[in-house]
C-alpha cells in the first residue's frame, strides 16, 4: 500500500467510524433503524479496523 494514498486511508478510517457513530445513535433512538445494527454498523467498524490494521507502521526516523 503506497503511503502516498495514507491521507485518504486515514480519512476513509475515521470518516467510517464517525459515520457508524452517528448510525449508531440513530438506531437506538429509532426502532425502525435497528436492523442497521446487525448489518450496516458492524461493517462500517470492520472497514475502519481492518484499514487501521493494514496500515504500514511508521518506520524509524534514519
Amino acid at each position: 500500500m503506497p503511503l502516498a494514498y495514507a491521507s485518504l486511508i486515514w480519512f476513509t478510517i475515521w470518516s467510517s467510524i464517525v459515520h457508524a457513530g452517528i448510525m449508531l445513535a440513530q438506531a437506538l433512538a429509532d426502532h425502525s433503524e435497528h436492523a442497521n445494527m446487525i448489518g450496516d454498523i458492524p461493517a462500517l467498524f470492520l472497514v475502519a479496523a481492518v484499514l487501521w490494521f493494514l496500515m504500514p507502521k511508521n518506520s524509524p526516523a534514519q
